[in-house]
This record gives C-alpha cells, structure tokens and sequence, in this order.
C-alpha cells in the first residue's frame, strides 16, 4: 500500500512538471523566445509548490500565491509610475 501511494504521487508529480513546464515554455514563448525556457523552468517551480495532497488543498495554496503576485506587481507598478528605476529604490521596495 504504501508504494502504490509513492508511486501515484510521483506520476502526480509528473504530470504537474510536464504540464506546467509545457504551459510555461509557450505562453513566454508567445512574448519573448529567448527567455521560454526560464518560463518554463518558474513555472516548474510554481508547480511543484503550490501542489499539495488533496486538491482543496492546492486550490487555496494557488489562490495565495496568486494574490501575493498581484500584491507585489501592483505595488511595484505603482512604484514605477511615481518614481522611476533605480538600483537604492530597488533595494529599499522589498522592506
């Protein structure tokens, strides 16, 4: 029982490498080809951290760290509208 449980958690693990890879590599692909494979590679990790044991579970580990996303790219587009780039401002944003 207990390697069937290990052996259907690493097919799980599987299919969420290989699809999110997949989906990362062409949807970065679509805006910048050079940079597809980093896209694929954050999405493998986003993947393997948001995937949890019951699906309620990813669920609500997917919807935080998608807020936590739209947090920061807001505060950081804010930021870019008031002040232009800097390397100090760069530094002094993530306090």
């Amino acid at each position: 029982m207990l390697i069937q449980n290990r052996i259907l958690t690493s097919m799980q693990t599987i299919i969420v490498i290989v699809a999110a890879y997949s989906c990362g590599f062409y949807f970065t692909e679509m805006f910048h080809e050079p940079t597809s494979f980093v896209g694929g590679l954050w999405a493998v990790i986003s993947g393997i951290i948001v995937f949890e044991i019951t699906a309620m579970d990813t669920l609500q580990s997917a919807k935080t760290r998608i807020i936590g996303t739209f947090t920061g790219a807001l505060i950081s587009g804010v930021y870019l509208i008031l002040f232009p780039f800097s390397i100090i401002g760069y530094g002094i944003i993530p306090i």
